[in-house]
């Protein structure tokens, strides 16, 4: 008899073990697997009075950090409720094995009865507290998707991040962040959770972090036009115009009837110095979209580029007409009057924008250097100096500026410059 009992539990650990050893490694998260990396790599309006210039410097550092420390306290979330459910399944058929050997040692009247009972409730009551375990931390996870779905509805549904009003601008980051602690829970992030998150990266300047998320966008709908256009602006702004003209191709190849597309591709390729074809791809913006803004405003760019400035002046007053209340298409206006050497015409153009934005430091360097082309030093200054405290860059660029050729030996511009 002893050598049997000792067999049939020897049988019950290996049948234990074997089931324990087999429940783990089916239960393996699927996100502690390696991984092989993922090696991939507004609208920008050149033009001469840098009434859209762009500092690139200074760029805030990807998000690496932030994100790996992410990734890894959801893998610790989703470890622990594995091992949790594992747990209580093991503990369920352990409470099995165990009843299965508390009977076999009651019948050869090797255990008590009563404590025989004792022993099958103690262990029925591990099991039970490990299952609720498991199924609390799962209701919670639950809840969680259900709340982040109804934010995720009232979310707008922007694809520019021009569009976006301070308000939403705001409800946009606010649920970037809540977004973080939910991914810790292992809730799954959906594509538009990482356009917004780009979007928002985006609007603070963080342009690297920004592709990584359109990226994982792209990975999730290789067809979004949006984020291959997005993805691609942030690309010219970062000056990876080569790989921008790849990434704006594949928006095109996605939707070749939008006009916003043919925008950023001659946006790109006047950065290369491409103006003929980037003629040829506003010409077809406007061919699609005879109302789209950005369109004309390149249109006048680079035909003042290829030095065309009576057409790109009849240009800048169709734009005019589309949009009289744009600032930026009066200064438009300016720049190319300033080109034409009517520097009266280009005072009253500046003078427009400034009344429809009394901030815009590309209008009051414009106004500054019609000034200085007129020999008013004292005007040109005074606006150079209020374009300078807008922003900084137009003391790089007025040194530069050949229409301040009479003053850069002046100690004020100097000063001023420095």
């Amino acid at each position: 008899m002893g050598k049997l009992l000792k067999s049939i539990l020897l049988l019950l650990v290996i049948c234990f073990f074997a089931y324990t050893a087999n429940a783990q490694q089916n239960k393996i998260d699927p996100k502690d697997k390696p991984k092989k990396p993922v090696l991939q790599e507004n609208t920008v309006l050149p033009g001469k009075k840098s009434d859209q210039i762009d500092s690139l410097t200074n760029q805030p550092t990807p998000i690496s950090i932030q994100e790996a420390v992410l990734k890894e306290s959801q893998r610790s979330f989703d470890r622990a409720l594995n091992v949790l459910n594992i747990t209580a399944t093991i503990a369920g058929v352990a409470v099995a094995i165990i009843g299965v050997f508390i009977a076999i040692l009651t019948i050869l009247n090797i255990l008590e009865a009563r404590k025989a009972s004792q022993l099958r409730e103690e262990a029925e009551e591990v099991f039970k507290r490990a299952k609720e375990e498991a199924k609390a931390l799962t209701e919670i996870k639950d809840k969680m998707e259900d709340y982040i779905e109804r934010i995720r509805k009232k979310l707008p549904k922007l694809s520019d991040p021009d569009e976006a009003t301070k308000e939403i601008k705001n409800q946009i980051e606010d649920f970037n962040q809540r977004l973080e602690l939910f991914e810790v829970f292992g809730i799954p992030l959906k594509a538009e959770d990482y356009f917004n998150r780009a979007f928002t990266y985006t609007l603070n300047g963080n342009y690297e972090a920004a592709i990584l998320n359109y990226d994982k966008v792209i990975e999730m709908e290789p067809d979004n036009f949006n984020a291959w256009r997005n993805k691609s602006i942030i690309l010219t702004l970062l000056e990876r115009f080569d790989d921008a003209l790849t990434t704006i191709q594949k928006a095109i190849n996605i939707d070749p009837n939008n006009a916003k597309a043919y925008v950023v591709k001659s946006a790109i390729l006047m950065e290369k110095n491409l103006y003929e074809e980037a003629l040829l791809s506003v010409e077809k913006a406007i061919k699609i979209d005879s109302k789209e803004l950005n369109a004309w405003k390149n249109k006048v760019n680079v035909l003042g580029k290829l030095k065309l400035y009576e057409e790109a002046l009849s240009t800048s007053e169709k734009l005019i007409e589309l949009a009289q209340d744009d600032a930026d298409s009066w200064n438009l206006k300016a720049t190319t009057l300033i080109h034409l050497k009517r520097y009266t015409e280009a005072l009253d153009a500046a003078n427009k924008a400034l009344e429809l934005n009394p901030e815009f430091g590309g209008a009051l360097y414009n106004k500054a250097c019609a000034y200085s082309l007129l020999e008013k030093r004292d005007d040109a200054l005074l606006d150079l100096k209020k374009a300078i405290e807008i922003d900084p860059v137009y003391k790089s660029v007025a040194k530069k500026d050949e229409d301040f050729k009479s003053l850069w030996k002046d100690q004020e511009f100097i000063k001023l410059t420095d």
